[in-house]
């Protein structure tokens, strides 16, 4: 691919980009902010991209964790029942099989993923077609921009599912308590062998912010900052907290 082709096929797909985001942002967000359905949701289409990719894929995984797609196709408001027909024709992607909250889920963030992957595509592709100079500098350090937001985009959405998954098969006393949009789950000794220096958990939860420590119908948390990792091993212990 050339140099002209490049450039005009990444034309080409933001000018398709951006129609997809327009499209979204007038049948499914706005309908939902304005019937109060959605809070503190960006909007996906804004003037600055840069800081808004970000910021919105952070506000959506806190969005995930909290089970909040559920909850919003789960509602009996006027203002829902209305707007569920228009989602239904915008979500003709999906079979009569699929949910409305993993419809949503897909739509609110797969386009905009697949835009940064097809992106680097292309840029790599423009990177390819360019002699050596400042022009190739450029779309190399746009490159590494984007190879950035994709793993961040990755990451955030892995750890929201994941910390999803733990609230789901949790009991509600534990959720109200425990669950923060913004907490995430970082290693579960379900999962992996972690235990306290008391060994009188049944369950070791360590999130980015709290250790949770779980005993039958109880839990204890501790501030991250007043807890601390010993990796030494002795024969009859493994690597505990």
């Amino acid at each position: 691919m050339c140099t002209a082709e490049a450039t005009a096929s990444l034309l080409q797909l933001e000018e398709t980009f951006s129609a997809c985001l327009a499209r979204i942002d007038a049948l499914v967000l706005k309908p939902l902010l304005q019937a109060g359905q959605l809070h503190k949701f960006p909007s996906a289409c804004a003037k600055s991209r840069d800081n808004l990719n970000f910021l919105y894929f952070v506000t959506f995984a806190n969005y995930v964790v909290v089970q909040g797609f559920e909850h919003l196709t789960k509602s009996k408001s006027e203002a829902w029942k209305l707007h569920k027909t228009v989602l239904k024709q915008f979500l003709t992607d999906f079979t009569s099989e699929t949910s409305m909250s993993l419809a949503l889920y897909t739509v609110l963030h797969k386009p905009l993923q697949d835009h940064v992957q097809q992106y680097l595509l292309l840029l790599t592709k423009l990177k390819e077609a360019l002699k050596e100079g400042s022009e190739k500098d450029v779309v190399g350090s746009v490159i590494e921009e984007y190879v950035k937001l994709e793993a961040f985009i990755s990451q955030v959405l892995d750890e929201a599912c994941a910390t999803k998954a733990l609230w789901k098969s949790l009991g509600c006393k534990f959720t109200d308590m425990l669950c923060v949009p913004e907490r995430r789950l970082l290693e579960d000794s379900k999962n992996l062998p972690i235990s306290t220096s008391t060994n009188r958990s049944d369950r070791v939860l360590l999130f980015d912010d709290v250790l949770v420590l779980i005993q039958g119908n109880s839990f204890q948390s501790f501030d991250l900052k007043l807890v601390w990792v010993d990796e030494n091993c002795g024969e009859k212990s493994t690597p505990g907290l």
